[in-house]
């Protein structure tokens, strides 16, 4: 008999050899590939992705029994990541943890992070081959003036041995964000809420516009150095945003946040800041047990139920931001309105309303926050919108001026009616081009943002595009 003579062998031969291939490939599919892009989005697995994390989803340590990950992972399921996720115990401490818990965040959609002096351990393959590690977690961190050096050499070293191309390294702090940029991939701004109701005579009712101030000064600014936006940092920047519950002075600073639409004003808020991820201080901090989420299912259930929001417009806030509002500090703003009020912080006048404009392949869409606890009403412009165009609100909200679904119309940029928004309201607007004129010719909205011009047409011809 000739070898694979037989047509029935050699189908079967193939299919063998196809399934063998596809083995491995699934086995390498398995490995988790964090990127950094260089728009200053990341990709999971190659998917562009608006990163939301938690910090501390499980116990600080491992052997805290209070808060497993058997019990709190599944609360979180919305979120992409648990920051600090195992704690800043020494990587020689984690080795039982890894092994007990690792497995937990693979059964889940919630990735890990180790801290960034595991890389060189003689136990990384407990991680480093799992399908939900992230990243390395820079510790100690805000404390970046003590502690350059060791960081920066860390960072380094990670770097040098090729390991933060797929898994980037991480590092929060509260102010020095330019020198922070020489020991990590991603950066992470981190100012408690409560502190300047506390100390600088302010309530949790102005946080965002005081938040605004110390992120321009604390980040930014180096004695009489001009402003110096995100887009002047070369790592991309996430917002990490601390405190949870209902009020800074009930006797627990953690408890801050009175609402879950605060919440979204809050996340929102640091998106039209141009922030390219969203985390939240923390599920299970150490100290006062009644410290953070873990203790109120209630407000925990807002974080991640907005956390599923933010995952349904991920492919929105993936989209660059073509121009957008930074308080007081950005001038060129090409979303105006009619009315915005204004609350005096710091001698500096700083608006309610902030946006984003964020330009899709063929909608386009604008983020507004309310950062305030007044109702404003006012009409929206967008210069150089031109033709008619609906605009429909996003989001998973049911009631509200935030609620999805609701319609309005605009022509030449102007909207036609006015627009309410409940204090701490975040509207998501889909500007869609399927009612822009049948003229048969082009047309074109130009917007000028600091990265130059940015032109696209929409193109009508018999009222179809």
């Amino acid at each position: 008999m000739v070898l694979f003579g037989d047509e029935t062998m050699r189908i079967t031969i193939i299919i063998i050899l196809f399934i063998l291939l596809a083995g491995v490939q699934g086995t390498n599919a398995l490995v988790s590939n964090i990127t950094v892009n260089s728009d200053k989005t990341i990709s999971i697995d190659e998917v562009k992705t608006f990163p939301m994390g938690m910090l501390l989803v499980c116990s600080y340590v491992w052997d805290d029994t209070t808060e497993p990950c058997e019990t709190s992972l599944p609360k979180f399921n919305n979120f992409t990541f648990a920051i600090k996720a195992f704690g800043v115990a020494k990587p020689d401490d984690l080795v039982t943890y890894y092994t007990a818990t690792i497995p937990k965040y693979e059964v889940t959609n919630v990735y890990f992070d180790v801290p960034g002096g595991s890389w060189d351990d003689t136990n990384r393959n407990l991680f480093n081959t799992s399908s939900r590690f992230f990243g390395y977690y820079q510790v100690p961190d805000e404390m970046l003036q003590a502690n350059f050096t060791f960081l920066y050499n860390q960072y380094h070293s990670i770097a040098s041995a090729g390991l933060n191309t797929t898994h980037p390294v991480i590092y929060t702090d509260w102010k020095n964000m330019t020198r922070a940029e020489q020991v990590a991939d991603i950066l992470v701004t981190d100012q408690y809420s409560y502190e300047y109701g506390d100390t600088d005579g302010w309530d949790l009712d102005e946080f965002l516009f005081i938040k605004e101030h110390k992120l321009f000064n604390d980040y930014f600014r180096t004695g009489s150095n001009t402003f110096n936006a995100f887009d002047n940092i070369s790592k991309p920047v996430w917002f990490m945003f601390e405190g949870f519950g209902t009020n800074w002075n009930d006797g627990n600073d953690w408890r801050t946040f009175p609402n879950k639409n605060y919440l979204r004003a809050m996340t929102y808020w640091g998106i039209t800041a141009n922030g390219r991820g969203i985390t939240y201080y923390g599920n299970k901090p150490p100290g006062n047990p009644t410290n953070g989420l873990w203790g109120n299912d209630t407000i925990r259930i807002w974080y991640n139920d907005f956390a599923g929001e933010i995952k349904s417009l991920n492919d929105i806030l993936v989209l660059p931001n073509l121009n957008y509002s930074w308080g007081s500090y950005v001038t060129d703003n090409k979303v105006t309105f009619s009315n915005n009020p204004t609350k005096t912080i710091f001698s500096r006048e700083r608006q309610y309303l902030t946006y984003a404009l964020k330009n899709g392949t063929i909608n386009n869409y604008i983020i507004v926050v309310n950062r305030y606890n007044q109702t404003v009403q006012t009409y929206i412009n967008v210069t150089g919108l031109t033709g008619t165009h609906n605009w429909t609100t996003l989001g998973n909200e049911t009631s509200g001026s935030s609620r999805a679904g609701r319609t309005l119309t605009s022509t030449n940029g102007n909207i036609t009616t006015i627009e309410t928004f409940d204090p701490y309201a975040a509207h998501i607007y889909e500007i869609s081009s399927e009612s822009a004129p049948p003229s048969g010719n082009a047309t074109t909205w130009t917007i000028r943002g600091s990265g130059g011009d940015a032109t696209w047409s929409d193109y009508w011809y018999e009222g179809k595009p």
